[in-house]
């Protein structure tokens, strides 16, 4: 992301814990975070949710047909639906080789669980402080609502959320080595470009949530602007490639649907029941416990602290 003019906000302070045993912590985070996961996984008989039975149905009609459900005679009305289906390919994949039962329980938590992982490269880079990566490992590994809403449900967002916040760990290298870099430096640039471009195809094709990083990278320029703040030319065309990129997958995607329907295919089809359920109010106090109340306040005085404070 944007460079900033060196000082003593980004020295790294000296670690509590040895260098050699920060690998293992990490590996030990993680491996609790997967256990935990699969501990209350197992204890469960069934899956939790209807859309783990649809994700069900559609990986076993790939694993015998090759195809996704796309006439679906057991959806409101037989209708036809449009379907995203890289991530019940993946699945479909391992269950040539693991019972379907195993793939299940297994596959999503341990996508989940590679969000610790990520978490702790991206906090490692930004901070400089691997003490407090691991520390935002192990939060990111326990979000409540990410643990909940994961963990038995066999649900797309555990591939989703890794491989967005690896995109956004690629964003981040993308300028690096464009002034006065070795060619290897500039090279490991330039493998982070592609990664991006990779990454961002791949979510946009497998679910439309690309928007969210869209959206964040508007505001990102906006406080760049705003700070007088240097924006890497690297930054700029990335941005604008993804937003144009987004545009025609989703037209090709959905063509069909918004030559038919226009902007009602977004609300148009959904029962009112569940059309109450998914787009309802949900109060401040309801959404500071699910994503956790540590985690929201430190973010909060963070952004302050670096917005009107440092101003980084």
């Amino acid at each position: 992301m944007a460079k900033q003019p060196k000082d003593h906000h980004h020295q790294p302070r000296p670690s509590m814990v040895k260098s050699k045993y920060i690998g293992v912590l990490l590996v030990l985070i993680f491996l609790l975070t997967l256990g935990v996961r699969l501990y209350y996984t197992a204890q469960a008989p069934t899956f939790t949710g209807d859309q783990a039975y649809y994700t069900l149905r559609q990986v076993e009609h790939i694993t015998k047909h090759a195809t996704p459900i796309i006439d679906d005679p057991l959806s409101y009305g037989g209708t036809t639906t449009i379907v995203q289906p890289i991530y019940y390919y993946i699945l479909a994949l391992f269950s040539l080789f693991l019972p379907m039962t195993v793939v299940a329980k297994l596959l999503p938590n341990l996508f989940a669980a590679s969000l610790v992982i990520i978490v702790y490269y991206i906090t490692k880079d930004l901070t400089q402080d691997k003490e407090a990566a691991l520390l935002s490992a192990f939060s990111a590994g326990f979000i409540p609502l990410f643990f909940a809403e994961t963990t038995n449900t066999i649900s797309v967002y555990t591939i989703i959320f890794p491989l967005f916040f690896y995109m956004v760990y690629c964003f981040y290298h993308t300028w690096e080595g464009n002034e006065g870099q070795t060619k290897k430096k500039q090279g490991n640039q330039q493998s982070y470009v592609y990664q991006f471009v990779l990454l961002f195809l791949l979510l946009t094709l497998m679910h439309s949530i690309t928007i969210v990083f869209l959206v964040a990278l508007t505001i990102y320029f906006i406080l760049l602007k705003l700070e007088k703040l240097k924006r890497e030319k690297v930054e700029k065309e990335l941005y604008l490639f993804s937003g144009f990129l987004f545009l025609w997958t989703q037209l090709v995607l959905f063509k069909k649907a918004l030559l038919m329907h226009g902007s009602g295919i977004i609300w148009q089809n959904i029962p009112e029941g569940i059309f109450a359920n998914y787009f309802k109010s949900i109060p401040l106090g309801a959404i500071l416990p699910l994503l956790g109340i540590v985690t929201v306040m430190y973010g909060i005085y963070s952004l302050y602290h670096h917005l009107f404070t440092v101003k980084h």
